[in-house]
């Protein structure tokens, strides 16, 4: 029997574990309510039906697992969708609802397989939700759009308005100066005048009237006058009988019948200038005036400076055409000034006052500089009498740049010139170096003195420099300061350059708006348009000077360029 006992025991331990394993197992396999109305069947190992509410759901799997399960309260309930997603939109149910955890569960234990209403109810709101989203982030985005182009739109106009303000202003001032000063000049012409009309007619009486009877009625004298005198004088609309010789009634009437049907203003323009052009030139009787027509070229250039009047009745354009006809006419064939000379006079006609402004600040920054621009005050004083006339107005449209290249008057570069480099370039020691300190100057001058107008403050710093633009001048500067000692020469010259600067992009505009507005303002326009790369012509070279001489009356010496 004892022998028996171990087997026994064996055989107890086994029927225990069997139970034990049966007992574990078999809870799995029956029922389980889970409240409020659900229940979840896994008898089944195909398929599995979740009751709820009286809506069932059919669950496919495809093999058995364990789902995660929680409980929440109806308003947090949620829709699966066939990716696996939460849907929260959806019809309230009440009561509780299963979730299914899309990351954790690695099989497709919880695929739904939904009505197909249900599938195209949960897409179409889903839509909608991103098509709201979608015209929520429109609209905000547009609205930004918006506030950001008010905002620049606004400060665009209060900079033009400012722009605009200045540049009337200095205007004004400038006409008023050179209507003041034409002023002057026609006293002066009419006092000198009438002096000699009346010595003439007290002390010459019979001399004066034998000279009258001598002289034929196609002999009538004009006075020779100035550019002063043409610039100071009104235009005259109206000429009588005895102030038109025969010679010029013949320029004028050939003129009109040229050129069509001829109404009173057109006449008394094409008078005008005519009569002007002989007086400019010199031509004092008929005799004169016939002998310089005679020539083909010569009356070709006058048809064409008439035409330009006529089309262009502005004193600006008078002065340019009567200074081309008077080269024309009075220079030799074989000198370039003659043959650009006849090349302007076709143009003109077809030049308005925006090319010319156009020309003007091209040749103003590209072939010409002023010495005495050293430092700020001379410089704005040159900025409000030689630029700002010509940067109101001044086009930016592209097509006025194209018509000058037609007309050959400008050339097209291709590399482009910012402004920063044109000042660098004109005015190097101004531009390029901060200077120095008074104790650096005292230590080179050794006790010797110089004019207090001969060291200015600098544009770029506290310092100090010289009132000199570039070393090309230093020799006559060193003159005129009374300094001959080359080894002082060498060491000023090394101090004002000991301290360079970078002048360009920002740094530079903001020294430029330091200096003037007038020149950042210039300096935007010069590199947002054509100018920076339209470079001068001999024949924009010409007409540039002739407008820049009608309206400030500064006298440019082109030698260098047509000799």
């Amino acid at each position: 029997m004892s022998s028996l006992l171990p087997y026994a025991i064996i055989i107890g331990i086994v029927v225990i574990f069997f139970g034990v394993c049966y007992v574990v197992f078999s809870g799995n396999s029956g029922k389980k309510e889970m409240g409020n109305g659900e229940v979840l069947n896994r008898n089944d190992n195909q398929f599995r039906r979740i009751k709820q509410n009286g809506i069932t759901v059919t669950d496919q799997r495809v093999k058995p697992s364990v789902a995660h399960e929680r409980h929440e309260p109806s308003q947090n309930t949620a829709w699966g969708t066939t990716q696996g997603e939460t849907v929260r939109r959806v019809r309230q149910t009440g009561g509780t609802a299963v979730h299914n955890k899309r990351h954790a569960v690695r099989d497709l234990e919880a695929t739904y397989v939904l009505p197909k209403e249900d599938v195209e109810f949960l897409a179409a709101q889903e839509k909608k939700e991103q098509e709201r989203s979608r015209e929520e982030n429109l609209s905000t985005s547009r609205r930004e759009k918006e506030d950001l182009g008010a905002v620049v739109a606004a400060d665009l106009a209060e900079k033009q308005a400012v722009r605009a303000a200045r540049a009337k202003t200095a205007v004004q001032h400038v006409l008023a100066a050179n209507e003041k000063q034409r002023e002057i000049e026609k006293t002066q012409i009419i006092n000198r005048q009438d002096m000699r009309r009346v010595l003439q007619d007290g002390r010459h009486s019979e001399t004066a009237a034998s000279r009258h009877t001598e002289n034929t009625p196609g002999d009538q004298v004009h006075p020779q006058a100035t550019v002063a005198d043409m610039r100071g004088q009104q235009p005259s609309p109206v000429f009588t009988a005895a102030e038109i010789s025969p010679v010029i009634q013949q320029c004028v009437d050939d003129f009109l019948q040229h050129f069509g049907k001829a109404t009173a203003k057109r006449k008394a323009l094409v008078t005008e200038i005519t009569v002007a052009a002989f007086t400019y030139v010199g031509c004092r009787s008929d005799r004169e005036r016939q002998e310089l027509i005679e020539p083909l070229l010569a009356h070709e250039a006058l048809h064409n400076m008439q035409k330009a009047y006529v089309a262009h009745p502005q004193e600006e354009v008078k002065e340019i055409a009567l200074m081309a006809f008077k080269d024309a006419v009075r220079k030799t064939a074989a000198t370039t000034r003659h043959f650009i000379a006849v090349e302007a006079l076709k143009v003109l006609p077809y030049l308005s006052l925006p090319h010319y402004k156009i020309l003007a600040i091209l040749f103003t920054f590209l072939y010409s500089r002023n010495t005495r621009n050293v430092d700020k005050e001379s410089f704005c004083s040159y900025l409000d009498s030689h630029v700002l006339p010509f940067q109101a107005g001044l086009p930016m449209e592209k097509a006025y740049y194209q018509q000058l290249g037609y007309y050959q008057c400008t050339v097209t570069e291709n590399k482009e010139t910012r402004f920063a480099e044109i000042l660098r370039g004109s005015y190097p020691l101004l531009f390029e170096y901060r200077g120095m300190t008074p104790l650096e100057l005292q230590d080179i001058l050794q006790g010797q003195s110089i004019p207090a107008e001969y060291v200015v403050t600098s544009f770029n710093s506290d310092l100090i420099k010289l009132a000199l633009i570039d070393e090309s001048m230093a020799k006559a500067f060193f003159n005129r300061i009374h300094i001959q000692d080359r080894r002082m020469q060498q060491r000023l010259l090394q101090a004002v350059k000991s301290r360079p600067v970078d002048f360009s992009g920002e740094a530079a505009l903001n020294i430029m708006e330091n200096i003037s507005p007038v020149l950042a303002d210039l300096s935007d326009l010069w590199d947002s348009s054509q100018l920076r790369v339209s470079t001068l012509s001999l024949l924009g070279l010409y007409l540039a000077h002739g407008y820049i001489h009608s309206v400030t009356g500064e006298e440019v010496d082109l030698s260098r360029w047509f000799e």
